[in-house]
């Protein structure tokens, strides 16, 4: 729980620190970029491997992140989310919710209470907990309540949760409250 505070901490100040120009790629354009944009963020983004890399290799994706996000639009966004694979799900929902943009906030909780492609409920968790209100808590809390009984199914749980958590910090709520025992 501790690895997936830091990786809201820090997410935060990439957001924070992303300039958009409204740039909007299309076409061959925009399908270059999707293969650019999954590549060589999926691994980094996964089970949040970027928070222990050290020296240059933390530099270097830290740089790649702002320049994604000064790039990417929400067409990119939407594009990864409906993708059929985990890591254009995974890796959209995570620019998702480093820009903040609310618009998709049903589409990705929708897509983690159905849990239908692994590792992407990551993103998804990731992506509800920077928006960070009661609709998000909502959409966690019923995946939560789902999957926690269904104890052989050892999904996102344990993304869900911290999530949850986070919100309850950001917004002084109890959310999380009713599984605490």
């Amino acid at each position: 729980m501790v690895i997936i505070r830091i990786i809201f901490r820090i997410s935060k100040s990439w957001a924070a620190s992303a300039q958009t120009d409204g740039a909007s790629l299309i076409g061959p354009q925009m399908d270059e970029f999707i293969k650019e944009s999954v590549n060589p963020y999926y691994l980094e983004i996964l089970h949040g491997n970027f928070v222990h890399a050290r020296g240059q290799k933390r530099e270097d994706f830290q740089r790649n992140v702002r320049r994604a996000l000064s790039t990417i639009d929400e067409s990119i966004v939407e594009r990864l989310l409906t993708a059929d694979g985990w890591r254009e799900q995974l890796t959209g929902s995570w620019f998702c919710g480093l820009k903040g943009w609310g618009r998709f906030e049903d589409q990705i909780g929708e897509a983690l209470i159905a849990s239908k492609v692994a590792f992407a409920g990551q993103g998804f968790c990731f992506a509800l907990a920077r928006f960070a209100d009661d609709k998000s808590a909502d959409y966690l809390a019923k995946y939560l309540d789902t999957y926690l009984p269904q104890i052989e199914r050892y999904y996102d749980q344990g993304w869900a949760m911290p999530a949850l958590i986070w919100i309850d910090e950001q917004r002084n709520t109890e959310h999380s409250a009713s599984w605490w025992v």
